[in-house]
């Protein structure tokens, strides 16, 4: 099984990023990993900027100072506040390619961030889909300090991932929590057929045939790991939208940290969240787990 050792956690000092330090936090008891806290400023450092004046320079350097002294105490505010310590950067430039970069220097193995719900991710909501679709590691993005006392696997039956089960494993065995299982398989036939005046009773998938298809799909999950119990597997079947199916079903069962995949089928869509992912991480209210593709 799979080990964390070292942890990066993003943070703007907001109320939202305050969840993915308590997360951290939480993670650093169970695994003695490395944490490191960054905090990326947009705003390009004044040394780069050319100043012929000797003495406009001098001011400029002492704004500076004084911009680079007011980030680190709030940085360390937010730390005392909370009781945690870690290792603290502040960084200058863009935040997209400095994330990446320091995930690479810092080896990371896991980047937490923020959820800022229905007002968007991390500072802007497309930064944060940008970060989820393109992150080379693991990333949790969280919402809540809650403990995490429920764990569910997303799986996605066409492109099983045992990943998703390994780390949901690792989860559950770190927070001493249940693990379940969740797939939804949409009703396309009936679907596809809504609109027709006839014959929609006789194509609808009849309930022997829902049977049929959720115990098939749970062989199959329980084929992946034979610690799976049947009863941990739940499958859905509607002509409901699939995010929302899976999303309303984590919710049900109480999940606490979702654990899911994304599916990236070209460079494009390295900058982009496929749909059932994107539609999953603004549906669901809990914290979600997202592997690489």
């Amino acid at each position: 099984m799979k080990s964390i050792h070292n942890i990066l956690i993003a943070t703007d000092f907001s109320a939202h990023s305050d969840y993915a330090l308590i997360m951290g936090r939480n993670l650093q008891k169970k695994t003695n990993a490395k944490v490191t806290l960054v905090h990326i400023s947009d705003v390009p450092p004044l040394w780069y900027w050319h100043v012929p004046n000797p003495e406009a320079k001098t001011v400029l350097d002492e704004f500076q100072k004084e911009t680079n002294d007011n980030l680190k105490a709030k940085i360390q505010d937010q730390m005392k506040r909370l009781d945690v310590k870690f290792d603290a950067k502040i960084l200058y430039g863009d935040q997209f390619s400095s994330l990446h970069e320091t995930m690479k220097e810092e080896k990371a193995d896991l980047l937490i961030m923020g959820h800022r719900g229905e007002k968007g991710l991390f500072q802007v909501g497309s930064f944060a889909k940008k970060m989820i679709a393109s992150s080379p590691i693991p990333l949790i993005i969280t919402n809540s300090s809650q403990a995490v006392d429920k764990v569910g696997c997303l799986i996605d039956l066409s492109r099983p991932d045992a990943q998703i089960i390994e780390m949901g494993g690792l989860f559950s065995q770190l927070f001493n929590a249940h693990l379940s299982f969740f797939s939804h398989i949409p009703d396309l036939s009936s679907k596809a057929l809504m609109g027709l005046p006839f014959s929609v009773g006789i194509q609808m998938f009849s309930d022997e045939d829902k049977k049929e298809i959720i115990q098939h799909s749970e062989n199959s999950i329980m084929a992946m790991n034979n610690n799976i119990a049947r009863e941990d597997i739940h499958i859905s079947i509607s002509q409901e939208d699939i995010s929302i199916a899976l999303s309303d079903e984590l919710e049900a069962f109480n999940i606490d940290l979702a654990v899911m995949a994304k599916h990236n089928r070209g460079p494009l869509e390295k900058l982009f969240v496929g749909s059932v992912s994107k539609g999953v991480i603004d549906q669901f209210k809990g914290s979600i787990l997202i592997l690489p593709a």
